[in-house]
Formats: structure tokens, C-alpha cells, sequence
């Protein structure tokens, strides 16, 4: 204890000392280790300091150039002598010196972006020594120019940050144009995945029970094919008999002398299902067209119920329907009818209705508020 306030009173005393009898100071090669450290400037009183010169022999960094109190305290100082030493930069500090005569010739000064002020500042202070003489190097090229021509058009700090920001804006515009029409062409598909994964959680579903008369499953197919009303009869009729399934068949149920596609309207909404048997023929008919995009409305789009798909033979494509209907085979929405697992691919994805006679309403969370 007692040694550290011995240390403590001649670091004191010495530092009084330098106040009263040095208005120079000399940074040699025995103690610009220290200075470079900034660890004997730290009881040293730069305030008073008239003059400051840094032996060549010393060759300070830039870095302990930067951390030295000399340009924030050296407010009296007259002389500063840098010059030999490997100065690549200069603290922006240094500009605080005004009245001071500077020497920082034989450096190894950089010009860059990050010391614009440099040329404005030797440009403006003429108690620089050889202010004229002194060069800098620019950076990324061997050739020097005078430290005082040195400007912003000799880097082209501003062409480079014009050309970065007009590189990163012409990126960003492109995405956005490429996000744009990647939008447009996939609208739908990205509508129709709204509509089965979004909207559909976002709903919720009440039960009412209604004395009219309702079915599991409404079929629209192609009444005037042949072979779609003898596939439909050979699978689905067996397979709705089998699981109890009350179904609406048009060419089957349909009344004599009622208006079939009102009819099938009618029952579409009055079904939790409607499994369309689709094949070329089928898209060849505008009517069935119509009342297929209805069961896409009804369905998908307003969530009461569900839309399936079974896909009759390779060649069948949605020529004439919009661009719901084809968004849907884009995206495979649909069951191949040779397919081996058909029967139980139907089983999962059929909404069955309860076994009373009863219709599922769709309700937002507005209508909740009602009960």
C-alpha cells in the first residue's frame, strides 16, 4: 500500500516538473513505445505544450497516433514534427490545431474515401510544411498526387456509392418485377391454396338441423357419355351403397320435367361434397363447365363443403373452364380414376354429414357474436 502511494507522488511530482520546465517535448526511440501506448502521455501536460517533435528513429503507428491526447488538449502547442515516421493516415482530430506549424513530410500517407477532408484541410491551413511537395498514394493504384489536389473527383467515392445503390436498386426492382409476374401467371393456384389451407381455418362451422332433404355427395359428370355414367355406376354407386352414403346422381335422381343445371345447383349447396367425374368429353359441354366452376365457388371459394376431383383418362384437360378450375389440375388437386387407392383416397377426403338431416353453414367470426 504504502509503495503505491510513493508511486503515485512521483508521478505527481514529475508531472509538475514537466508543466514548469519543458515547453518541448521530444517522442525518441527510448520512449515512443511508451507513447505509442499512450501510457507516459497519460500524466503529461499537453495543455502547456509548446512544441512536440516525434524522432524519426521512433516511426509511430498510425493507430497510436489516432489514441494520442495531444490534438484535444494541445490547445498552446506551436510546433508539431512528424515527419519520417509510417504514418498512413492522420487522426480528423489534427484539423483542431489551427495556429500550429505542422511538419508531416516523408510519410506514407493514403488517400482514400474515409479522409476526404484531408486535401480541403491542407487546401485551408498554409503553416503545413511543404504543403505544396507533399504527396499521398491513392488507394488501389501506385500513382501519388499532391495531398492538397486531392478531392472527392480523384476516387470517385460518390460514382461508387451511386453505382453500389444503383446495383442494389436494379436488383430489388428486378425481384419485384419477376415477384409481379411470377403473381400474375400464378395467381390462381395461389388463390386456390388460400382458399383450402388459409381461409377454410379461419372459418369456423355450425350445424343446423333442416327438415329439407340433403345428401353426403352431389356427382356431376357428363350425362350424355356413355362411358362416364357406366364408370360412375360400376365404382361410386357400389362404393356410396357400401359406406351408406346418400347421393345425388343428375341422369339417377333427377325429376322429369325440372331444369337440370337449377337442380344440380340446388343440390350442390344442399351436399357437403361434390365429386366431379371430369373427363375430355365433360370439358367439350359449357354446361358442365358452368356448374363445375358453381362447385368451385360454393366449395372452395365460400368453404361450405368440399370439391373433389376424379380424373378420367390422360388426355383430359380443362380446355374452356377458368382459370380456377385449371389452377386446381396444375396443382394435382385431383384423383386419377385408375388409380389403386382410389376407393380409400375418396374415404379421406369425403365430408360425411352427420347421420339426422342437417346442413353445414359457414360462419365468420361476426356471426359468433349472434349466439
Amino acid at each position: 500500500m504504502g509503495g503505491k502511494i510513493l508511486t503515485s507522488i512521483l508521478l505527481l511530482v514529475l508531472g509538475v516538473m514537466v508543466k514548469q520546465d519543458y515547453g518541448s517535448f521530444v517522442v525518441s526511440k527510448e520512449n515512443c513505445r511508451c507513447y505509442d501506448k499512450c501510457e507516459s502521455c497519460c500524466y503529461f501536460d499537453f495543455e502547456s505544450l509548446k512544441q512536440l517533435i516525434v524522432d524519426e528513429a521512433c516511426s509511430i503507428s498510425s493507430s497510436g497516433l489516432i489514441k494520442s491526447p495531444i490534438f484535444n488538449k494541445g490547445s498552446r502547442l506551436e510546433y508539431l514534427n512528424m515527419s519520417n515516421n509510417n504514418l498512413e493516415c492522420l487522426p480528423k482530430s489534427i484539423q483542431k490545431l489551427r495556429s500550429t506549424n505542422i511538419d508531416i513530410s516523408n510519410n506514407s500517407l493514403v488517400c482514400n474515401c474515409s479522409n476526404l477532408w484531408l486535401g480541403e484541410w491542407f487546401r485551408s491551413k498554409p503553416n503545413i510544411k511543404y504543403r505544396s511537395l507533399l504527396t499521398c498514394s491513392v488507394s488501389g493504384n501506385q500513382d501519388k498526387i499532391k495531398i492538397q489536389d486531392f478531392q472527392k473527383g480523384e476516387h470517385d467515392c460518390e460514382v461508387i456509392n451511386s453505382t453500389l445503390i444503383s446495383i442494389v436498386l436494379g436488383i430489388f426492382g428486378i425481384l419485384l418485377i419477376v415477384s409481379i409476374i411470377c403473381f400474375i401467371y400464378f395467381r390462381y393456384e395461389l388463390l386456390t391454396l388460400y382458399y383450402i389451407y388459409i381461409k377454410s381455418r379461419l372459418r369456423r362451422t355450425r350445424t343446423i338441423k333442416n327438415e329439407s332433404e340433403t345428401y353426403d355427395i352431389c356427382v356431376l359428370l357428363n350425362e350424355t357419355n356413355d362411358s362416364d355414367r357406366l364408370w360412375v355406376r360400376n365404382h361410386l354407386i357400389r362404393y356410396f351403397e357400401e359406406n351408406t352414403m346418400k347421393s345425388y346422381i343428375p341422369y339417377r335422381d333427377g325429376v322429369i320435367g325440372e331444369v337440370t343445371s337449377d337442380a344440380i345447383i340446388t343440390n350442390m349447396n344442399n351436399s357437403s361434397t361434390v365429386l366431379a367425374v371430369v373427363s375430355s368429353s365433360f370439358f367439350a359441354n359449357p354446361l358442365n363447365i358452368f356448374n363445375l366452376e358453381a362447385a368451385y365457388h360454393q366449395k372452395i371459394r365460400n368453404g361450405n363443403g368440399k370439391l373433389i376431383l376424379i380424373k378420367l383418362g390422360q388426355d383430359c384437360l380443362p380446355y374452356g373452364s377458368n382459370g380456377y378450375i385449371r389452377a386446381m389440375f396444375r396443382l394435382k388437386r385431383f384423383i386419377h380414376a385408375d388409380n389403386q387407392k382410389l376407393m380409400s383416397k375418396l374415404t379421406s377426403q369425403i365430408q360425411l354429414q352427420p347421420k339426422y338431416k342437417s346442413r353445414t353453414v359457414s360462419v365468420t367470426s361476426e356471426d359468433i357474436l349472434w349466439f
